[in-house]
């Protein structure tokens, strides 16, 4: 695909979207069972309601399938962000408790471990907002699906 890489967050983010395009086909298709179930109920066709409500179950299925997947290759994109993220205060956290701690010695503090001491300070600071402007192509929040909550309400 053009505008990629084979870097794994791009991989990720492609597998989302491949993802979220098949959910999306199988949101449509559940839709319309759902409709020519509805429809066969209103007309009172007997004969059709049981092929329907058996196309609607089978494509319930595959939507929850789809649903799934969708959702966990969004999720995966962002644990992959966090440990790249985790990676980086790693590197940058470690030579600075090392050199804390260092100074400490050096002004002979009585502070057991003061570099980890100011890491437990800061995590209990107030954290400032967290924008996610890496990407627009993941959301950020949990999937919703109408179709399969239609589909939990009305049909199973």
């Amino acid at each position: 695909m053009i505008g990629f890489n084979n870097d794994p967050e791009n991989t990720l983010i492609r597998e989302y979207l491949t993802a979220a395009k098949d959910l999306a086909k199988r949101e449509a298709d559940l839709q319309r069972a759902m409709d020519g179930l509805d429809a066969a109920k209103a007309d009172e066709r007997i004969a059709d309601i049981t092929s329907q409500r058996k196309r609607t179950k089978e494509a319930d299925i595959l939507a929850r399938v789809a649903f799934d997947r969708c959702e966990t290759a969004r999720r995966a994109v962002w644990r992959h962000r966090a440990k790249l993220a985790e990676e980086h205060l790693r590197e940058l956290a470690l030579p600075l408790v090392a050199e804390i701690e260092q100074l400490h010695r050096f002004g002979f503090t009585s502070v057991p471990a003061p570099g980890t001491e100011l890491l437990r300070h800061i995590g209990c600071l107030p954290r400032p907002p967290f924008a996610a402007t890496t990407t627009d192509q993941v959301p950020t929040s949990e999937l919703q699906s109408p179709a399969l909550d239609r589909s939990d309400d009305a049909y199973f």
